[in-house]
């Protein structure tokens, strides 16, 4: 059977186990005597089971949206998701991320380690779970802050865990990185790795993955402590080293299996749009800060960016200064406005198999030209760069020589400040519709410049975090109240 159909049979039958934090009256009430128990099901079917729901979970709009919303590469012009725009986060909002994150994808993954060890000595299927297993508390502690893990995925035995500081949560992603690398490059191990729709049991991809992602995590204490670009540096070369290595999770077009934010969009029309903030940095010609050469339109726009479907007016507070946008043209809602004609994200994001990137070269490329500039490296941190925005074209199918020689010329003379703006300008851009985006734009205090959206709720503020689940508040009196603009620990000087 075709790997890529069998996560759905998964889902369908659910075998995705059920536990961490969810609040049972009886421990036994969800036991279905006519459905397989967990020690029923084998690794290679609980793992692309793990994989498909963290893509799902991950790449979805309780995650992905209202970070990339308050970025400004996502504007939301109708129902909840105006109020998004606004800053307007309601606590109910991470109900069901929360809850699938903890009885889905960090317990499956849990239940891989322990039957990696249970049925004969499977480090390769131990590495990658752990690898999933850091993905997923590192998104989860990158919106949320502090979480519970040391506690939690104890089921029955512990519905109310404490929530662990976020500078242990990342120290434990550290070690179970580096764990995995060891696990990956064990060569005595009994089960060989199937069932992984990721890298079809490459280890060594997962292998570079893991650094890739370990730089990942360093570079976002760099603004507690700088001398995490020297550790980087030390081991980036073992990250990813072309597109083929990039970490995804591709979709099928079945209506059940498609890419969650085109099933959102496709379902619910009148809820986002592309923010023209990001539409117009890709739509116009610019020269970088501290250049003098043009750097042409981004190849990338009509990938990122559907074209607008019909002419439409916008209609501002002086009539004489209504502006017509044409039809075919690539326009996004305007911050404080709701556009409904304005471009709706593009293919690369919002089609049925569209990817959910977990890390990638391009990724890897960038954390490496920060951290050589960060040295003054300035000639390794342009080429790097170059390296970076050259995979992003090619994973697009937009790769132009051309433009890349005139890219590369506009930059050449940039050092200091003006090449950590490009580099930023840059992640932006290859790393578009991730949390990447959001988390660069707390740790690099506003690098590109942002202004608050008109007409929001926090004044001159922005939002730095997620409210915690009002489900978790309710049941976990470890819940911390905290509010949506206190920044996480590693975004604290």
């Amino acid at each position: 059977m075709n790997l890529r159909k069998i996560y759905i049979l998964i889902l369908a039958l659910g075998i995705i186990t059920l536990g961490a934090c969810n609040k049972w009256i009886d421990e036994k009430i969800n036991i279905d005597p006519d459905r397989p128990s967990v020690n029923d099901v084998t690794m290679d079917l609980i793992l692309p089971a793990v994989q498909a729901r963290m893509a799902y979970d991950l790449g979805g709009y309780n995650t992905v949206v209202p970070a990339c919303m308050w970025s400004q590469q996502v504007s939301g012009i109708g129902v909840q998701s105006s109020g998004l725009e606004t800053y307007e986060y309601a606590a109910n909002e991470g109900n069901n991320l929360w809850n699938f994150i903890y009885s889905g994808t960090l317990m499956d993954a849990k239940q891989i380690i322990i039957l990696s060890k249970k049925e004969g000595n499977s480090p390769h299927f131990r590495g990658v779970a752990k690898i999933l297993t850091a993905i997923t508390l590192g998104n989860t502690t990158d919106v949320w802050g502090d979480i519970p893990y040391s506690q939690a995925l104890e089921g029955v035995e512990n519905l109310a865990p404490k929530f662990d500081k976020q500078e242990e949560v990342y120290r434990e992603i550290i070690n179970l990185l580096d764990q995995a690398i060891v696990e990956l490059k064990a060569e005595e191990n009994l089960y060989q790795l199937k069932g992984d729709l990721i890298f079809s049991g490459e280890t060594k991809k997962w292998i570079a993955a893991a650094h890739t992602l370990k730089a990942r995590y360093l570079l976002h204490k760099s603004k507690r402590d700088p001398n995490v670009y020297n550790e980087i540096l030390e081991f980036i070369n073992n990250g990813i080293v072309d597109n083929s290595g990039d970490c995804k999770f591709i979709f099928s077009t079945s209506p059940t299996g498609s890419n969650p934010i085109f099933q959102f969009d496709d379902q619910r029309s009148d809820h986002i749009r592309a923010c023209e903030t990001t539409v117009a940095l890709l739509r116009e010609p610019r020269i970088p800060q501290g250049g003098t050469l043009e750097i042409p339109k981004d190849l990338r726009l009509p990938k990122y960016v559907f074209p607008v479907e019909d002419d439409f007016t916008i209609k501002l507070e002086n009539p004489a200064r209504d502006t017509i946008i044409k039809k075919g043209s690539y326009f996004g809602n305007l911050p404080g406005y709701s556009l409904s004609e304005s471009s709706r994200l593009g293919p690369a994001v919002n089609s049925a198999a569209a990817a959910v990137y977990f890390t990638s070269y391009s990724e890897n490329e960038l954390i490496k030209a920060e951290a050589q500039w960060s040295k003054g490296e300035f000639q390794n941190a342009r080429t790097s760069l170059v390296n970076a925005v050259i995979s992003s074209l090619q994973r697009n199918d937009v790769y132009d020589a051309d433009w890349v020689s005139k890219y590369e010329t506009a930059i050449t003379p940039l050092t200091g400040e003006d090449l950590y703006k490009e580099i930023i300008v840059q992640r932006n851009l290859c790393l578009y519709f991730t949390l990447e985006v959001f988390n660069d734009f707390r740790r690099t205090n506003n690098a590109l410049g942002l202004k608050p959206i008109p007409g929001n709720k926090l004044g001159d503020k922005f939002p730095k975090r997620y409210f915690y689940p009002d489900d978790e508040i309710a049941y976990n009196r470890n819940t911390p109240i905290t509010p949506i603009t206190e920044p996480v620990w590693w975004d604290k000087q």
